[in-house]
């Protein structure tokens, strides 16, 4: 139980760190897709919102696989 309350912290830790990169590079080059593919431009954030994306989907698992620890009654054998 303990190992899924850390991995819960760590869980709820991610997203808000993918957020903060997220807008950190919020003044990133605007312009076409083309153009910022070619240049380089706007990486930074596309992986921020990739983080973001992945991190709160595995907080989501994370949830679901540690719910049967706290609502299920553990064996006393």
């Amino acid at each position: 139980m303990a190992i899924s309350i850390l991995c819960l912290v760590v869980g709820v830790a991610a997203p808000l760190l993918a957020l903060r990169s997220w807008r950190r590079t919020r003044d990133e080059q605007p312009g076409s897709a083309h153009h910022l593919l070619s240049s380089g431009n706007g990486r930074t954030r596309f992986l921020a919102v990739c983080g973001l994306l992945s991190s709160v989907l595995f907080l989501i698992a994370l949830v679901a696989a540690s719910a049967t620890l706290f609502l299920l009654p553990l064996c006393g054998g």
